[in-house]
């Protein structure tokens, strides 16, 4: 009886301490970047046979289809287990793990990663495991799949180990220096929608769009290596097997793109008896445009996603039988977040439309034509304002809400902020000024004017994050409070030119001015 006891005793020891260790693991993995913190295979596992397609691939499977779109277009339930730089192989054993709980009509393979050389993936490895290795290979949650990703990990990177993916003990400890509330909770990043990222943004330094021309295709190839090559032929043999066809598609446009790569990848295709689509051969047709649709040159934004997904949803229902799950119960969450996807879609064509605006009273046109709610517009004068300051600029100025006649006030300091539409603070002086506040929503803000009279630069910070340009002239930052994101940051010459639009990108990690003057002639 006493050893009965004791072996109570030890046991249940034994199931505390585990207890502890699991939760004292779940709390260190917490701070994981959000961004591509999207849980999918959590998801997959909790919802048995729910998903008629699954998106697999690099960044690209997670930012360039819609989870959305498909099912409010098409009556498609999907789902993206695709991770940033997510290798053929680590593609290969996600999707193992996500078919032992889905049975999918079509798996979507976006082919970005079949060109990575072998010797570049061991570097991405042994330079930036987490990012590389552990975004994909953490959320598997079959013990057998996930023991095969982690040796084909250490078969290229040559230091990795078990225990490493394993126990997220060792791999996360450094998280004790910084333990905060965010280690208590999942936190998914603003813009992920079902899974996928709606981005917001514009490539506004794009070259200028040339579509690829057929005439000019060649018969060449190039070599796939070994790796890529043999983890594709598993990838086909995994969706034969579970009677799932394989679908494989190019969606990052012609960055990077050959008639080389594209004809190799059509011969693969026909040897794994897969369909292949190529977004660059198609960007007329859907109307694809790098400057306004693409958020870097390869992950495109909301309205670009959409123009793409519109066109794959148009493929799947046209080659594949799907029941339409528009209005069914059981997938209520896609009309959960609806609302949210469009007011994504509405902030997307508004920050377009103000991108498109190459001149000053262009782009006060634009603001005054956009929603104002939930809206916050800042305006900063940095050395002067007033000598191309015209009289439809004042108009503009006042029907916005903004009160001061700047003609006059030659290098004069001014700032100006209105909040859903509304005047909440505005100054005109010789001398400058530094205001800060917060809005309704608890954002911080901190906004300065100089003009040449004063030694104040002109400066917008939100959360403590400077965003204007202190360019000569007006700076405007339009910042979208319910999205938590800034829709525009420029600045107008209204001192020495008559009114051209001028920004700033960064080149080599330095700014520079470019005029955006591409849409001024349309």
């Amino acid at each position: 009886m006493r050893n009965v006891l004791k072996k109570g005793k030890v046991l249940l020891f034994l199931i505390i301490l585990a207890g502890i260790w699991i939760a004292t693991e779940n709390i260190l993995q917490q701070p994981k970047s959000s961004d591509w913190n999207t849980k999918t295979l959590e998801k997959i596992k909790s919802t048995p046979n729910y998903y008629d397609v699954i998106v697999a691939g690099t960044s690209m499977a997670v930012t360039n289809i819609s989870a959305e779109e498909l099912y409010l277009e098409y009556g498609i339930a999907s789902i993206s287990i695709g991770k940033p730089q997510q290798t053929t192989f680590l593609s290969y054993y996600a999707l193992e793990d996500a078919l032992k709980y889905q049975n999918p009509k079509v798996v979507i393979f976006d082919v970005q990663s079949i060109f990575y050389p072998e010797e570049t993936q061991k570097e991405w490895i042994r330079d930036n495991e987490e990012y590389i290795a552990h975004y994909t290979i953490d959320d598997i949650t079959n013990v057998n799949t996930k023991y095969e990703a982690v040796k084909e990990i250490r078969t290229l990177s040559g230091t990795s180990t078990y225990w490493d993916y394993f126990s997220k003990m060792y791999h996360n400890h450094s998280n004790w220096e910084n333990i905060g509330e965010e280690n208590f909770k999942q936190q998914l990043g603003n813009d992920i929608i079902l899974g996928s990222r709606s981005l917001v943004g514009c490539h506004e330094n794009a070259q200028e769009q040339n579509y690829v021309d057929v005439a000019e295709s060649s018969n060449q190839k190039v070599d796939i290596p070994e790796l890529n090559k043999q983890y594709l032929q598993k990838i086909s043999d995994l969706c034969k097997k579970n009677n799932t066809e394989l679908l494989m598609v190019r969606s990052c446009g012609n960055q990077n793109w050959s008639w080389e790569q594209y004809n190799t990848t059509v011969e693969i295709a026909d040897q794994l008896d897969a369909q292949y689509i190529d977004l660059t051969l198609c960007e007329r047709e859907i109307g694809f445009d790098w400057h306004t649709d693409s958020y870097d040159g390869s992950h495109h934004n909301a309205i670009g996603t959409k123009k793409w997904t519109d066109y794959v949803g148009k493929y799947l229902t046209e080659n594949y039988e799907f029941i339409d799950k528009r209005g069914l119960e059981e997938y209520q969450e896609y009309e959960n977040v609806k609302e949210k996807y469009q007011d994504t879609l509405n902030l997307m064509e508004t920050k377009i439309e103000l991108v498109k605006a190459t001149n000053f009273n262009q782009y006060l046109d634009t603001l005054l034509n956009m929603k104002k709610e939930d809206t916050t517009i800042f305006m900063s004068v940095y050395d002067d304002a007033s000598s191309q300051f015209s009289d439809i600029s004042k108009r503009y100025m006042a029907a916005l809400g903004f009160n001061y006649d700047l003609q006059d006030k030659y290098r004069y300091s001014y700032y100006g902020i209105l909040d859903n539409g509304k005047n909440i603070e505005e100054m005109c002086n010789e001398e400058g000024k530094i205001k800060t506040g917060i809005l309704d929503t608890g954002v911080e803000f901190e906004i300065s004017s100089g003009g040449a009279l004063s030694d104040v630069g002109s400066s917008i910070k939100i959360n403590g994050i400077e965003y204007g340009q202190n360019g000569r002239g007006i700076n405007i930052v339009v910042y979208n409070k319910r999205m938590n994101e800034v829709m525009s940051s420029v600045y107008f010459d209204t001192c020495i030119n008559s009114n051209p639009a001028t920004t700033r990108i960064k080149e080599n990690q330095k700014q520079v001015e470019v005029k955006v003057n591409m849409w001024e002639n349309e």
